[in-house]
């Protein structure tokens, strides 16, 4: 690694020893003044050596307080972050770069996360659920498209995001009391209050694996909601233009609605069904059977969208932290 401080700092998490998937793309990029903190939890999980590379050891658990750290060792003046079973496009550090070179008064930007064209059907179903509008996550984050336009909470993670030095010191950087899930979305939403101008630009792309749709799926949008729930309670107004949102929180009102008047229970499924598969037809187009699939793997991402929710708002009524 050379003396002069390089302008950006890439930052990841190594936990599971992944190094082939986000290491080649970030060695094969056409920006080349960079260096990258590879943040594991153990010396005995250790990256290939390169000279670009830091290996930083941080046994904490907390991915906050981890990248927090790994901020504090970066000597770069530009922060981008991404994630271990992630691929960055060969122009993504040329693209993120660029942008915050072309509107100095940018604190930071960042771009979708789209699957990999080689995605498995369980990796399918998950997209499907991701990106499908209304009724899915619906998020930029997963679908990409539109234009260039400041990010709204949700729209920008951890997995794709640029932040100017600077700003991250100002802000503090995350929230180590969030942990895993929402500390992004709560970054963006702290920053965006305190006057920072973070983008979002379609073309600022990573190619990211897609939890299979199944049990450890559900678990794991069971711990977000969770932590969504949680943000909600310190910070509501987060969530105000949050039509899917609401319409979680409203679900075990028409569910109770529906056990009260059996009568419609019949006609609601059918609507449903009609619902799904009519919304992520995008989504689906061209595979026919993944529509097949769609009412069962809708209603199940429902329930527990909405479960975890719950359970994160009574959480967060129970054992309130300061709002920073």
């Amino acid at each position: 690694m050379s003396a002069a401080p390089p302008l950006v700092s890439v930052i990841a998490l190594f936990d599971r020893g992944i190094f082939d998937v986000c290491l080649p793309s970030l060695f094969d990029q056409s920006f080349a003044d960079f260096e990258i903190l590879a943040v594991t939890g153990s010396e005995t999980v250790a990256p290939p050596s390169d000279p670009r590379l830091k290996h930083l050891v941080i046994a904490d658990r907390n991915p906050a307080r981890r990248r927090n750290q790994a901020a504090q060792a970066a000597r770069g003046a530009i922060l981008a972050f991404i994630d271990d079973d992630a691929a960055a496009a060969p122009d993504w550090l040329t693209r993120g770069v660029g942008f915050l070179r072309a509107d100095p008064v940018a604190a930071g930007c960042g771009g979708p996360n789209l699957r990999y064209g080689d995605a498995t059907t369980g990796e399918l179903v998950t997209d499907l659920l991701l990106t499908a509008p209304l009724i899915g996550a619906g998020s930029r984050a997963y679908r990409g498209g539109g234009a260039t336009a400041l990010a709204r909470p949700g729209e920008l993670h951890l997995v794709n995001l640029f932040v100017r030095k600077d700003w991250w010191d100002k802000l503090g950087g995350l929230d180590e009391s969030m942990g895993y899930g929402a500390e992004d979305t709560e970054f963006i939403d702290r920053a965006t209050r305190a006057g920072a101008e973070i983008f979002f630009v379609p073309g600022l792309i990573v190619r990211h694996r897609r939890r299979p749709f199944g049990l450890a799926y559900l678990r794991q949008r069971l711990t977000l909601r969770q932590q969504t729930g949680r943000l909600f309670i310190r910070r509501p107004g987060v969530y105000a233009r949050n039509g899917g949102f609401w319409a979680a929180l409203a679900l075990p009102l028409l569910l109770l609605g529906l056990v009260l008047n059996p009568g419609l229970i019949l006609p609601a499924a059918l609507g449903y069904v009609g619902m799904t598969i009519t919304l992520s037809r995008l989504g689906w187009a061209g595979r026919p059977w993944l529509a097949a699939l769609a009412p069962a793997a809708f209603l199940l991402h429902h329930l527990t969208y909405t479960a975890g929710l719950w359970l994160g708002i009574l959480k967060g009524l129970v054992g309130r932290t300061p709002v920073r």
